[in-house]
């Protein structure tokens, strides 16, 4: 486009018209001339035409009138109407473009997103990828007019340079001998193979940018046809051919969309493109603290990002008749009160600081009891006495918790320790157990019924051994129905207090306590009203994976919205809609009631659905929520006809705040944990607030943004169904802060409500569900061994697919 308008045909494009990449050009005049399309000839080719010759090169561009767009399109946006209409999504797209089309010229910047640019200044570099810096741009509108939505951004990708030694950096190796004993089966063949397989490559004294189709060991000894029918080497081809000799033909090598052989040592990895995958934890920390900046120096870079990305004084913008301010917004918000917490039933509630609290001398709400426990071992480097140690530490602070008052409370101080072999993770586990039951302190417990699984398994594990850990929480969770709780054996040997405290959090949750319920206000109209709290969340496989996605759903079955049960659906891959969300319901909705009648508080159903639905893009807002909404009011509910709030928390956003004065913020430089804005920013046409509930620890805060979908509880209005005078959308919005203070492995408040957050858990856990011959976690195998036009076979996942064990099904096993 850029050749179009500036060399071939510059007279039709003064000013120059925008330009999506894609299928979309916006211009600011007719470059029509009043007709509905034109067509224009472009010449791409280098070479200068020959008179008498075929010109290679040329091109036909046709242009067409696909619609008019209008200021008014987007006044009807600003005042709530037309909002999702494609008129105005276009409008906004249109002007999306505008105002990044500058960055996309600009030298500062080499690799692009939609909606952000980045450079490679400053980059780090590590473990064969690169961390680059850039800048998030977007126009979002307002109640109040268009803003343009600018934040720092952060992309991950591939290493540049020499193919060889990127490879070996992403293996971790330095020795290039590695390159040489790679074959089909050599163990870092398959991670080469999908890393080396997603790369744009560039070929020695070759113009064209090189893709991959497969990977082949020992290049240089692979033999092809020439044009003649002569049988030659890759090796041969090279030196008598091309006269460059092979140095390395036995390292391996790439063979293109044509077939082409092409050795390792003659490709360069091409900069600037961006990883898709899901990354490492190591990278993942790496990523964070390469990002993180306090919030004076986040906002100070965003404002070199304004300068750096010519918002103010690209022509684009400019000729638009756009003007924009150069420097951050300022909005007023207000603090929300924490809710009380009440631990110990006999001590008086505990009073959050900016989001944190202290269990010094605290029990918790509801201890359960511990009868029969082991500890197991399956890091080598954790000795006996180091086991029986942590032990003693662990059961001195169950005890402390309170996981000591009852009868039957923590029998056995001094539990079976046992050190295993990894390779023989069941046995060791079922073994382990049995030596629970059969402890001294545990024989002569009363009213123990035949065949009753131990209380819990503390399973020690190795950094970097998830594979191990899928095998205990498989056993554990899926199979025979026992808790376990796993540590790392590095964080084990200087566990301190408030590691084990939270370790004990994690056990009482898992085995059916509750460690703490809010107490206030903001709580009790939900304590009345006999409600229900639901957490709903999808995960997707990576990019390119023939894997089923996972629906999670958790659901509070008690007064307080503290004890959750949770269930699980899979359905096709990459389907944000969650398929089968009436049954799930109807799966637990029940144990709400039996639990009810349990604890002798009545025939209760729930009356009030709270629902809080995580991972939905604004894109997808209306079409997810409609569909998931009218599953809940669908046929097999409750026959009450339960009044339904369905609220979307997004986290993925670039909308951050920073106090204008240094006493108002927390230690951190954030705005203090409660901050709620709910005017100016948000958006038009729906009920949505931002609520950053969190104290700051390092970097910037991110609030969480909430919008109100569906409400027939009524609480965007003064009156509601509840029948509470003043319930509306402040109280709604304490109730989020409230249920952010309910996590319960946590003393600090979280980002998102509970809900969300153990939503999320689930679905994270969807590897356990598979058989370990299905490969889920596998993403290497994911994405090379399936093909775009494979069909994806459901009923083999369906088969391979275990639900929960019913022994942890009522509990909170993800914990």
């Amino acid at each position: 486009m850029t050749k179009l308008q500036v060399e071939d045909h510059p007279r039709n494009f003064r000013p120059q018209a925008v330009y999506d990449g894609s299928k979309n050009l916006f211009a600011f005049h007719d470059v029509l001339g009043g007709r509905q399309q034109i067509t224009f000839e472009i010449n791409m080719s280098r070479r200068a035409p020959v008179p008498g010759q075929h010109q290679s090169g040329l091109f036909s561009v046709t242009l067409k009138q696909v619609q008019k767009l209008t200021n008014e399109d987007l006044q009807s946006v600003l005042k709530g109407f037309g909002v999702g209409l494609p008129v105005t999504t276009t409008s906004l797209q249109a002007l999306n473009v505008v105002v990044q089309q500058s960055s996309r010229f600009s030298a500062d910047f080499s690799a692009y997103t939609r909606y952000a640019a980045f450079t490679d200044k400053g980059k780090d570099v590590y473990g064969g990828f690169e961390i680059w810096s850039g800048f998030f741009q977007s126009v979002r509108p307002t109640t109040d007019k268009l803003y343009i939505n600018v934040d720092t951004a952060t992309a991950v990708m591939y290493q540049s340079g020499y193919l060889p030694d990127v490879v070996l950096a992403y293996l971790g190796e330095s020795n290039r001998r590695l390159l040489s004993e790679l074959h089909d089966r050599h163990p870092a063949f398959q991670k080469v193979k999908s890393f080396v397989e997603k790369l744009k490559l560039e070929q020695e004294n070759y113009k064209k940018v090189r893709s991959v189709k497969k990977i082949l060991c020992r290049a240089g000894g692979h033999s092809f046809e020439l044009r003649d029918g002569q049988q030659i080497t890759v090796q041969d081809y090279f030196k008598t051919i091309k006269n460059r000799p092979l140095q390395h033909p036995d390292w391996p090598g790439i063979i293109t969309p044509r077939d082409d052989i092409v050795p390792f040592e003659l490709l360069r990895v091409r900069p600037g493109q961006i990883y898709k995958k899901p990354l490492s934890p190591d990278m993942m920390t790496r990523v964070l603290n390469f990002s993180k900046k306090r919030p004076e120096d986040r906002f100070n870079a965003i404002r070199s990002g304004v300068k750096r990305l010519a918002l103010t004084s690209s022509p684009y913008v400019v000729q638009s008749g756009m003007t924009i301010g150069e420097n951050p917004i300022q909005i007023e918000g207000r603090l929300l009160k924490p809710p009380a917490l009440q631990y110990d039933i006999n001590a008086r509630p505990l009073e959050p600081r900016n989001g944190a609290w202290n269990l010094v001398g605290t029990q918790l709400h509801e201890p359960m009891r511990v009868f029969a426990w082991a500890v197991v071992s399956f890091d080598p480097r954790s000795s006996q006495q180091d086991l029986e140690q942590f032990t003693r530490k662990l059961y001195d602070c169950m005890t402390g918790l309170g996981m000591g008052k009852k009868a039957l409370a923590v029998a056995d101080p001094t539990p079976p320790v046992r050190r295993e072999n990894p390779a023989r993770v069941e046995a060791a586990l079922q073994n382990a157990g049995i030596a629970a039951l059969k402890s001294p302190s545990n024989v002569a417990l009363p009213n123990l019924e035949p065949n009753t699984p131990p209380s819990l398994i503390v399973v020690v594990l190795q950094d970097n051994t998830a594979d191990i850990k899928k095998q205990v929480k498989q056993w554990g969770d899926i199979i025979q129905g026992v808790p376990t709780q796993c540590v790392k054996g590095s964080k084990m040997a200087r566990a301190n207090d408030q590691y084990l405290k939270n370790l004990c959090l994690k056990i009482n949750a898992k085995l059916g306590g509750v460690n703490l319920t809010p107490v206030g206000p903001d709580i009790q109209w939900f304590q009345r009203s006999k409600a229900m709290v639901i957490g709903i969340d999808v995960t997707h496989p990576g990019p390119g994976a023939q894997k089923p996605s996972m629906a999670g759903l958790v659901v509070s079955i008690d007064k307080n919205a503290s004890k959750y049960i949770a269930t699980t659906s899979i359905q096709p891959p990459r389907v944000e809609i969650v398929q089968n969300l009436t049954a799930m319901l109807m799966n637990v909705i029940p144990v709400f009631n039996s639990y009810r009648k349990a604890i002798k508080e009545g025939d209760i159903w729930p009356e009030h659905l709270i629902i809080f639905r995580d991972g939905v893009s604004e894109g997808e807002l209306h079409s997810v929520v409609d569909r998931e909404f009218s599953q809940v009011k669908g046929r097999g509910m409750p026959a009450n006809k339960p009044k339904i709030t369905f609220i979307v928390v997004g986290k993925r956003h670039h909308i951050r705040f920073a106090p204008s004065m240094r006493d108002t913020a927390d230690k951190s430089g954030n705005c203090p944990a409660g901050f709620i804005v709910d005017d100016k920013i948000t958006s038009p046409g729906i009920f949505d607030f931002y609520l950053q509930s969190q104290g700051g620890l390092l970097g910037t805060s991110r609030p969480s943004h909430y919008i109100v979908v569906k409400d027939e509880n009524n609480f965007t209005s003064d009156q509601n169904s509840l029948g509470l005078k003043y319930l509306h959308l402040n109280r709604l919005q304490a109730f989020c802060f409230t249920l952010c203070h309910t996590y319960a492995r946590a003393t600090r408040s979280v980002s998102i409500p509970a809900p969300v957050y153990y939503a999320d858990i689930v679905c994270e856990r969807v590897d356990y569900h598979f058989h370990s011959s299905l490969n889920y976690d596998n993403t290497d195998a994911a994405s090379t061994n399936t093909g775009k036009n494979d069909e994806f076979d459901m009923k083999k996942w369906l088969d391979g697919y275990k639900g929960t064990h019913k022994g942890q099904s009522r509990n909170m096993y993800f914990m």
